[in-house]
């Protein structure tokens, strides 16, 4: 009788453990990426696109980025658990362009090829 229920206990942690695991798998596989299109009006040629999806891509969290130098905007993929729009705006300005509201920074503007500035 004893080892009837020690066995059945153990049968129930396990199916509890279980359970618990399979939770924990739906949880992380509810994290739903975000797509958002940031204005980069100073874009103007082929090195400024590889530039700026470049600086987006060396981001933690940023699973897609397609730059449109036609429309001067760049299309990014990304984890909000991990990123948020300013960071991605923040990523732009660092590397040398205005991104929405977020002007660039000079120093690395100035560095850039001068077909960019």
């Amino acid at each position: 009788m004893k080892t009837r229920m020690s066995f059945s206990v153990l049968v129930m942690l396990i199916l509890c453990l279980n359970v618990k695991a399979w939770a924990q798998e739906s949880k992380e596989a509810e994290i739903i990426s975000k797509i958002v299109t940031i204005d980069v009006p100073t874009i103007k040629c082929g090195s400024c696109v590889k530039t700026v999806s470049n600086a987006l891509k060396q981001l933690k969290g940023v699973e897609e980025v397609t730059v449109d130098k036609k429309s001067k905007t760049a299309v990014v993929k990304y984890d909000p658990s991990k990123l948020k729009v300013n960071d991605l705006e923040t990523a732009i300005s660092k590397s040398g362009y205005d991104a929405n509201e977020v002007k660039r920074d000079k120093k690395a503007f100035d560095e850039l090829d001068s077909c960019c500035r």
